[in-house]
Parts: C-alpha cells; sequence; structure tokens
C-alpha cells in the first residue's frame, strides 16, 4: 500500500509540475520564457526594442492605459527579457517615450511612488537579469513622515535630461534631474 502512495503522489507531483511549467512558459535559452500578453506598442532605439504588452483601451483613452507588462529584446534574437518594477505599476503609470533622444539610456519608473531608474542602453539586459544597478536612481525626497509622492509623467527633454511629476495631496510639482 505504502509504494502504491508513494508512485501516486509521485505521479500527481510529477502531472502538477508539468500543468505549472506548461502554464508559464516552456524554457528557452536557458531562461523560463514567460506568457506574456499581446504586443500593443514597440519602440526600437540602437538596436532593442521595448515591447508593451496588454489590452488595447476603448476609444478616448490613450493606448499606454492598456500596458499590463514591458519586456525587451535584443538585435540578434528574439529572447524576451521581462522589466520587473520594484513595486507597482498602474495602468496610467506607463509612457512609451523610454528612450532618450539618443538612445543611450532607458527610464524606467519602479512604482506608483518612484523612484526612476536611468539605465545605460548598452547596460540594459544585464540590468533586467539582475547582474547589474541602474546608472542613476531618481526621485524627490521627502522628510521623514511625509506622505508618499505619486511620480509619473517622466519623459526625455533632451538626450541627458529628464522631467516628471510628483503629486500628493493636491500639490503637483514638476522635477527636473540632469545626468552628470
Amino acid at each position: 500500500m505504502g509504494s502504491i502512495l508513494r508512485h501516486r503522489t509521485f505521479f500527481i507531483c510529477t502531472l502538477l509540475a508539468g500543468l505549472i511549467f506548461i502554464g508559464i512558459g516552456g524554457v528557452w535559452n536557458g531562461h523560463t520564457q514567460p506568457s506574456l500578453p499581446s504586443e500593443i506598442y514597440a519602440v526600437t532605439s540602437r538596436g532593442v526594442t521595448a515591447h508593451f504588452g496588454g489590452e488595447k483601451p476603448v476609444e478616448g483613452f490613450p493606448l499606454e492605459f492598456g500596458v499590463s507588462v514591458l519586456w525587451f529584446t535584443f538585435e540578434g534574437g528574439d529572447t524576451p527579457y521581462v522589466f520587473k518594477p520594484e513595486g507597482e505599476l498602474f495602468f496610467s503609470d506607463w509612457r512609451f517615450d523610454l528612450f532618450s533622444p539618443d538612445g543611450a539610456h532607458v527610464l524606467l519608473l519602479q512604482d506608483h511612488y518612484g523612484p526612476y531608474h536611468i539605465v545605460a542602453t548598452h547596460r540594459l539586459k544585464h540590468y533586467l537579469l539582475g547582474r547589474a544597478k541602474p546608472n542613476y536612481v531618481v526621485t524627490q525626497m521627502t522628510k521623514p513622515g511625509d506622505p508618499a509622492l505619486v511620480h509619473s509623467e517622466g519623459h526625455w527633454v533632451s538626450e541627458k535630461e529628464i522631467q516628471f511629476s510628483v503629486t500628493c495631496c493636491g500639490i503637483q510639482e514638476i522635477v527636473p534631474y540632469r545626468l552628470p
């Protein structure tokens, strides 16, 4: 009886592991291939393509509102490298203009409350794999005990400057940041 129970338990565990494996995707180039939603927008700079996945919103709303995931592919390959923010991003947090005008950097919001990470494009793959830190971490500092600031509308003003807004308690402030 114990042998039958062990074999049955092994079979069930193997079956569940297989179902989980199929549900999250197969193995691709040594990494688990994530199940990605439909691409609704893509932009390429310096051989790197940012793919925005999700569902197209109803007419009258910005396309960004349909984004639920961001992944990158690199010239010469089709392996998706999924961006995993440190916190939670809402439908209104996504922006399509991630690349600096010269394509040298990528601007990535980490959470609805910040910060932004700026990553050199040539280091992006290592960053996405967790092997490199961002080149710059940008936020609006607050005093201890102050409420958190919503970070939004981050975009490139020039090849070396970003701008974003922080909002709390009915007050909005525009924050510029220039790369050193």
